[in-house]
């Protein structure tokens, strides 16, 4: 569902019915030449309504029809980068084995059987299947909102059990190791990048998006405050994950100065290489014609990882890990390591890095004897 304003300043209304099971387009009602923008909301309100009655009166619902439904639900309150990984677990897992089902007639034995089929011929791993399977249940609960079902077929199907990894991350002396791999000075951009991810436990998302007026040198502070993702090979900026995201992150001064260095190697970059006008809107740590992104990052990680055999490997995501196993090394409080990631609660940062922190029980417990 979408408002839009035609070039002769009147509004159209436009509604998704889903996708047509012969020809595979999007099926798409319109209503043009509304004049203002409450007669619009009113024309969205009651358009809306008919596709409901429609989806209710109908003989038979597809997936596809209830998924359109879903993001018309959805689509204002999460942010595209979310939207657009349901809809390629959506093509990718529930439109494939769902092709030809028909929702009024779903049960929870057709929900147990997608759950093994993801498993036995998908290879998913208990937790991305347990993902997948939710994405199914808010699906329905759309079918169950607007009366298409009586009640959603995915309550009562177990999750899976999910065994606890080992977190991996980098000591100090690990990621000083594989620093030692870089080619300085002309891979000194990403040895500046690695190091910033290493001791400031940035998202890679939040990173790609950085620009050189997000750093303020005399404070020593990064201001983090936008994430960028790449659809169709569009950069799309969006807010960070959570509005606890919005946050100052304060640099080290060895931080400080690499990146500075950086900057003045990269103003010569764009002047004599790029022929590009540089500002401090310029992405931080462009190098090309084109800002630097996560496959790129993740790519350049692996071939220097490929030049020590023996070096130990971790997900960039790890790096966040790496620097948190860091702060907790150096006795830093739950507090101060929750406002450095981003986190909306305490509860995420104790539960996610827990683990980690020493185990205090028997000083605890030694401490009590002065009461004997």
């Amino acid at each position: 569902m979408s408002i839009t304003q035609a070039p002769n300043g009147t509004y159209v209304v436009s509604v998704s019915f889903g996708t047509d099971p012969v020809t595979g387009k999007r099926r798409r009602k319109k209503k043009q030449g509304i004049h203002s923008m409450a007669a619009a909301r009113e024309v969205e309100k009651e358009m809306m309504r008919t596709s409901v009655d429609r989806l209710f009166n109908q003989e038979t619902v597809t997936f596809d029809e209830l998924f359109e439904r879903y993001v018309n639900h959805v689509k204002i309150h999460i942010k595209p980068s979310y939207l657009q990984s349901q809809r390629a677990v959506y093509k990718r897992y529930i439109q494939t084995f769902f092709v030809n089902a028909d929702i009024k007639r779903l049960t929870s034995e057709h929900i147990r059987d997608f759950q093994e089929w993801l498993t036995e011929e998908r290879d998913l791993s208990n937790n991305t299947n347990n993902k997948t399977l939710i994405e199914l249940k808010l699906i329905l609960d759309v079918a169950v909102e607007e009366k298409v079902i009586a009640e959603n077929p995915c309550i009562g199907v177990k999750k899976l059990k999910i065994e606890r990894k080992k977190m991996e991350f980098y000591t100090p002396d690990e990621f000083h190791a594989f620093t030692k791999l870089i080619h300085l000075p002309e891979e000194f951009d990403w040895y500046v990048l690695f190091s910033l991810l290493f001791f400031s436990g940035l998202r890679v998302g939040e990173l790609c998006a950085l620009d050189w007026s997000d750093l303020d040198f005399k404070r020593k502070e990064l201001n983090v405050s936008k994430s960028v993702f790449r659809r169709g090979g569009v950069d799309i900026i969006t807010p960070p994950k959570s509005k606890a995201s919005n946050r100052r992150i304060s640099l080290n001064q060895g931080m400080i100065a690499l990146l500075l260095q950086w900057r003045e190697q990269q103003q010569e970059l764009f002047k004599h290489d790029l022929a590009l006008d540089w500002s401090e809107d310029t992405p931080m740590f462009q190098a090309t014609l084109i800002r630097r992104n996560k496959h790129t990052i993740r790519m350049r990680y692996k071939r220097i990882c490929k030049r020590d055999p023996t070096m130990k490997q971790i997900r960039i995501h790890d790096f966040r890990h790496s620097h948190v196993a860091l702060l907790i090394d150096q006795e830093t409080e739950y507090t101060i390591i929750k406002e450095r990631l981003g986190h909306a609660s305490i509860v995420t940062t104790i539960d996610t890095y827990g683990h980690l922190f020493p185990n205090k029980q028997r000083e605890t417990a030694d401490a009590l004897d002065k009461f004997f």
